[in-house]
C-alpha cells in the first residue's frame, strides 16, 4: 500500500513477448522481446525516465521507442504512470516473472 504517489520501477524477466503489467488502472507495456536469461527495466523513478534492456552478459538497449506512453499522465497505458495510494491489483498479460519496486523520492521544499 501507498500513501502518496510513488514513481515506479519495473523489471521483467525474460523471456517474454511484448510483456504488459497492469497495476491498479494503469497498464504499462513495451512493444519488444525479452530473451530468456535478459530482462526489461522500465525506470519511473530515473531523470530522465528509461526504458533499458539488458541482456544475459550485461549488454544494454534502449528501448524506449518501444514503451506504450499513451496520451500521457493518467491516460491508462502510460509507461511511466507513478502508483496511486491505497491498495491495488496488479496483473500480467504472460507467464513472465516481475518485479515491482515502489520508489520513494526524497526532497525538501525549496529555500527562498
Amino acid at each position: 500500500e501507498s500513501r502518496a504517489e510513488t514513481p515506479v520501477r519495473l523489471t521483467v524477466f525474460g523471456p517474454a513477448s511484448n510483456p504488459a503489467i497492469t497495476i491498479g488502472a494503469n497498464r504499462y507495456e513495451v512493444d519488444c522481446d525479452v530473451p530468456a536469461g535478459s530482462r526489461l527495466v522500465i525506470d519511473g523513478a530515473a531523470s530522465p525516465k528509461t526504458v533499458t534492456l539488458i541482456d544475459a552478459y550485461g549488454g544494454t538497449s534502449n528501448r524506449l521507442k518501444d514503451a506504450k506512453l499513451g496520451t500521457g499522465v493518467d491516460s491508462g497505458t502510460y509507461c511511466f504512470q507513478q502508483l496511486p495510494s491505497g491498495d491495488m491489483q496488479v496483473s500480467s498479460n504472460g507467464g513472465f516473472e516481475f518485479d515491482v519496486t515502489q520508489c520513494e523520492m526524497r526532497g525538501e521544499p525549496p529555500w527562498n
